[in-house]
Parts: structure tokens; sequence; C-alpha cells
């Protein structure tokens, strides 16, 4: 009995510190992008350069994957940033967007600088519709993550200056994420 009793001990002891990788075993990782619209559209006439600022709340769980692993999801890794501009439309002056920022932060706190963006010919960007990818360190793309992974959604900060008014366009964000999660 006493053999027996070291032989389970010795399994436990080889078996035990392995859960882990059975906890991993049933993880699944896959792709998904989260869209944002921000809709800009400011009606006074101005020939001086205007400051706007405009938040929204990105909410993940609006994507169908990721509702459907709700309080199963483990992580996120933000790959990418891209916006492109859409539906443009000015007064007679060519209207050109200079010292932008985008920042993320929790619902209703303060938030922290992403990504700028230097200057803008919004009319150019919006007839081309190219998707442009912002430049986003590390640590900015970290916080994204933990955000989104404590509650499921971040607050977007855009500001800058409009070389003109009026105007109108929309900002088309897409944030492109990988997602771990425990399989169902």
């Amino acid at each position: 009995m006493k053999k027996f009793s070291l032989f389970l001990l010795a399994i436990s002891a080889l078996i035990l510190p392995s859960c882990s990788l059975f906890d991993k075993v049933d993880d699944v990782n896959f792709d998904v992008k989260l869209y944002q619209t921000m809709n800009v559209n400011v009606t006074t006439s101005s020939s001086s350069p205007v400051t706007l600022e405009q938040n929204q709340i990105l909410d993940a769980t609006t994507n169908a994957d990721i509702a459907k692993y709700g309080s199963k999801i483990k992580g996120y890794t933000i790959n990418k940033i891209t916006y492109t501009i859409s539906d443009y439309s000015s007064g007679p002056n060519a209207v050109t967007f200079s010292n932008g920022k985008l920042s993320f932060g929790a619902a209703g706190a303060s938030s922290t600088v992403a990504a700028t963006i230097t200057s803008a010919d919004l009319k150019a960007l919006s007839t081309s519709g190219a998707e442009s990818q912002l430049s986003i360190d590390q640590a900015g793309l970290a916080t994204i993550s933990d955000l989104l992974l404590k509650n499921s959604e971040v607050q977007v900060t855009a500001s800058g200056t409009l070389s003109s008014t009026p105007v109108a366009f929309k900002v088309n964000t897409t944030i492109y994420v990988t997602v771990k999660a425990d399989a169902l």
C-alpha cells in the first residue's frame, strides 16, 4: 500500500503542474475588426482656424464574435488602427485638419494621446478613400487592450484644428484586433 501511495504521489507531482496546459488547450484566437464612425459637422462659417474635439465610446461587444464569447475573453491584442475620411463637404475654402490627436481612455476618465496627425487634406483623403494607418507605440496599444479587457469599451477622443469652416465629414476608424478566449 505504501508503494501504491508513493506511486500516486509521483503521478500527481507530474500531472498537477501541467493542469495549466489543459487550461490553455481550449483557448481560441480569432481576428475581428472594430468599427467606429465620428460625424463632424461644423456649420458656423469662419475663415480662422477652429478647434475641434469629439468623444465617443467604442463598445467591443457590438461585434457579434466578441459578444458570443463575453466573459470568456482572456485578452485583446491590438494589431493596428486605421482611418478613412468620407462624405466630405465644405464651403468655398478647402479645409485642412492639423495638430490632430487621437486619445483613448476609460469612459468618463481622462485619456492618453496614442496617435497624432500633423496635417491632413480632408478633401483629398475623402476623394481617394485611402485607408491610413495610425502610428501608435506598443504602450498605447497595450493600454487600449487593457481597457477593452477590463470594460469591453474604450472612450475615443479626437481633437485638432480645422483651417476654416463650414465643413462636414466622417472619420471612419477600424481597429484590427486578435481576441483570445476560452472555447465555448
